[in-house]
């Protein structure tokens, strides 16, 4: 035990933890996948914390882009990720030792995290005000207005957290350096997640194909930048740990993790990754040159990195789908270009807008309503038939899917069952069985829906017929699916069950079943009674979902003041990081090249829209400040 932890606080610090476990176990007994399994790894984890408190750090960069259950349960709002951050905070916070006063001027990175609390808050009230009704999907839906309570959240973790790390380095704990080692980890589970989708959905080889890899990361099922994102944000820890004197073992394995993680980044054929991976060496390269100690090992180090990155980028980039990639630059910068000026153009010059903005996480929402009709995304919605029974609302639009992953045989045939009801006779659901992890499909199997009831045209219940239009009852359809064959790739593919409405009306949905030839359900929730267990939304219209822009989506929520706070975290951040990186420490140079990696991306896609990577982001910032406590 470090002398800072001797001496333990009164046995009432426990309360805390104790509370905080009892909030996870009781939402544990309603998690729809494997409860026990991760009930027993929360409290490994908590059980690590309190042994060494600073590998709160560790776990935390380390679950970030790998504990994500959401492809499989549906949870987006609470997740296991936080079930993780209460659980070992709480823990953490019991093991700290009496708080010294501190009676130092509070930093130019204080003020600048302040203030960005403040535009968060007030975001958080546009957001909510009037208060919203608390609708079935409140907190399931990526369009509810309680969507800023899920963004807010990551900054509450990240100020507990940055607490907590001021905290155990005047204790003389490396919490930068268990941060560090943390993000090393999840880059690691992340190129093996890349690994294995590739060989599933293509060839590691194959660089002619136009495959993009998602990675373990679910945010991606609506399109994003995240995955590249964290892959530049994490190899300049990688290389804090290459250029530190270790074992001869320690470097090969830095050696080959290097050289995966330029293949995983170069098969996910993001443009802004590339130029972010290749800035953050730069980045890392330079800072450690400025000390005479590192000089010469830190060179020796830049060159073979830089080496090695470019010797596994040559065969990707010669490729025909990444040349075409490359062809299309001045395109897609194009349509960037004219989304950005549609979006400024929807904001108008509202005064109160531009300097607050339109509310935490409501760009969707206000996309969705300013978009013409004809053009506008899909959506879906759990709405009340009976006051009593749930269903599935599934709105018009276009490239807006929702799935769930199922356990089939490949080829074998199933019975697929569900009860529509809708407006318009005309109105087309479409339900396949396709290979698919997060973003692309890569074969389907449709079938040929047989209505199996008869159908009654009726008047909406309080509404006349002049005001609405008729409805019918509930329709039932079955067809018989057969599964997608294996494919050819050396791993199994999943498969996903997708309803999606291919027509100009809202469809309703009360029951999806699908039975194969031993009689055993496949779908879980299939009636929509456990809201959207087993779910997930998925869409190819990504430009409804982002602003695509960093700064521009912060000035569209939070105004020209959150803007402001956060280029003034940023700049206090990385001026902290620099600080550090001219005292020699490897940690501040891994620090200020990931903040340039994470900027870079954030050139083309908005990162922060999503709490984990908001989380990332506050944490890159704020860490600084812990390595200057040192």
């Amino acid at each position: 035990m470090t002398p800072a932890l001797v001496g333990m606080t009164p046995n009432r610090r426990w309360a805390v933890p104790a509370l905080a476990g009892s909030a996870v176990a009781v939402w544990l007994v309603s998690f729809p996948v494997q409860p026990i399994m991760l009930g027993l790894g929360l409290l490994l984890a908590s059980a690590l914390v309190a042994w060494r408190p600073h590998w709160l750090f560790t776990l935390v960069a380390a679950a970030l882009p790998l504990l994500d259950l959401a492809p499989w349960s549906g949870r987006t709002y609470l997740d296991e990720f936080d079930a993780l951050l209460l659980l070992s905070t709480a823990v953490a916070w019991a093991r700290l030792p009496p708080a010294m006063p501190d009676r130092r001027q509070p930093s130019a990175l204080s003020w600048a995290f302040t203030l960005l609390l403040v535009s968060l808050l007030i975001g958080l009230v546009r957001a909510l005000s009037p208060w919203p009704d608390l609708a079935l999907d409140a907190f399931s839906q990526p369009m509810s207005p309680f969507n800023a309570l899920r963004l807010g959240k990551s900054a509450l973790w990240a100020l507990c957290l940055w607490r907590l790390a001021t905290r155990l380095q005047s204790a003389g704990a490396d919490v930068v350096g268990s941060f560090g080692l943390g993000l090393v980890l999840g880059l690691a589970g992340t190129v093996a997640a890349v690994v294995v989708e590739r060989l599933a959905f293509s060839y590691l080889l194959d660089f002619a194909g136009s495959y993009r890899v998602a990675g373990p990361i679910s945010a991606m099922s609506l399109g994003g930048a995240y995955i590249e994102c964290f892959i530049a944000v994490a190899t300049p820890f990688l290389l804090a740990q290459w250029v530190r004197p270790g074992a001869l073992w320690r470097s090969l394995a830095c050696t080959g993790l290097l050289i995966s993680s330029a293949y995983a980044l170069m098969v996910t054929f993001s443009r802004g990754g590339y130029a972010a991976m290749a800035l953050a060496v730069l980045v890392f390269a330079g800072a450690s040159l400025a000390t005479k100690q590192r000089r010469r090992r830190s060179l020796v180090l830049g060159l073979a990195s830089a080496i090695l990155v470019a010797g596994v980028a040559y065969p990707v980039l010669s490729g025909s789908f990444a040349q075409s990639r490359l062809q299309t630059l001045a395109a897609d910068l194009d349509t960037r270009q004219k989304h950005w000026a549609d979006v400024l153009q929807m904001m108008g010059s509202d005064p109160v807008s531009s300097a607050l903005g339109i509310g935490l996480g409501r760009f969707a929402a206000f996309k969705l309503w300013h978009t013409a009709v004809g053009e506008r995304p899909g959506s879906h919605r759990l709405v009340s038939d009976d006051g009593v029974r749930q269903l599935l609302r599934l709105g018009a639009g276009h490239a807006y899917f929702v799935d769930q992953i199922v356990a089939l045989q490949p080829g074998a045939s199933y019975s697929l069952k569900y009860r529509l009801r809708t407006a318009d006779a005309r109105a087309a659901l479409s339900v396949g069985l396709c290979q698919k992890w997060l973003l692309s499909s890569a074969e389907c199997s449709v079938g040929r829906p047989v209505q199996t009831a008869a159908t009654t045209a009726v008047t909406a219940p309080g509404c006349s017929p002049q005001d609405c239009p008729k409805t019918t009852a509930w329709q039932e359809f079955s067809l018989r699916i057969v599964a997608p064959e294996a494919g050819p790739g050396r791993l199994p593919r999943p498969v996903r069950l997708s309803l999606n409405n291919a027509g100009r009306v809202p469809v309703d949905l009360s029951w999806v079943s699908l039975v194969g030839a031993d009689g055993v359900e496949k779908i879980r929730n299939g009636d929509f009674q456990a809201g959207m267990d087993g779910w997930t939304a998925t869409s190819d219209n990504h430009l409804s979902w982002h602003t695509k822009s960093l700064l521009l989506g912060v000035y569209v929520e939070l105004g020209l003041f959150g803007v402001s706070a956060l280029l003034a975290l940023l700049l206090a951040g990385a001026w902290r990081a620099a600080s550090a990186a001219a005292q020699g420490q490897a940690d501040g140079a891994a620090l200020l090249a990931a903040m340039a990696a994470f900027g870079t991306v954030g050139l083309i896609d908005t990162l922060v829209d999503v709490p984990r990577f908001m989380l990332l982001f506050l944490l890159l910032c704020l860490l600084p400040g812990a390595l200057a406590r040192r």
